[in-house]
């Protein structure tokens, strides 16, 4: 038990020393800043999370996941739902 206590411990000051914290909470506000907004615009326009899936021919629970902050989503499904919410790509990731 000790020594698996030890290696956790080694591999926590590893990461502690190695790994941008702040670089990390960064990204995840933007992750929800860019959900918040796509749900707001898909409200906006009355979808439900399923029709938007249709529309872009991703998975619903895809949808859902980015919304929540919960996917660190690629550009070209990024400009799938930004065609499918009728919104530039442009003024989608403004003021994130």
């Amino acid at each position: 038990m000790f020594e698996v206590l030890l290696k956790v411990c080694r591999y926590k000051s590893y990461i502690d020393r190695y790994f941008n914290w702040p670089l990390f909470l960064t990204s995840m506000s933007i992750l929800n800043k860019f959900g918040q907004k796509m749900k707001k615009r898909r409200l906006a326009l009355g979808l439900s999370q399923e029709r938007l899936a249709f529309m872009t021919k991703l998975h619903r629970t895809y949808i859902s996941d980015v919304e929540r902050g919960n996917r660190n989503i690629s550009l070209i499904n990024i400009e799938k739902i930004s065609k499918s919410l009728k919104v530039n790509l442009g003024d989608f990731l403004n003021d994130l």
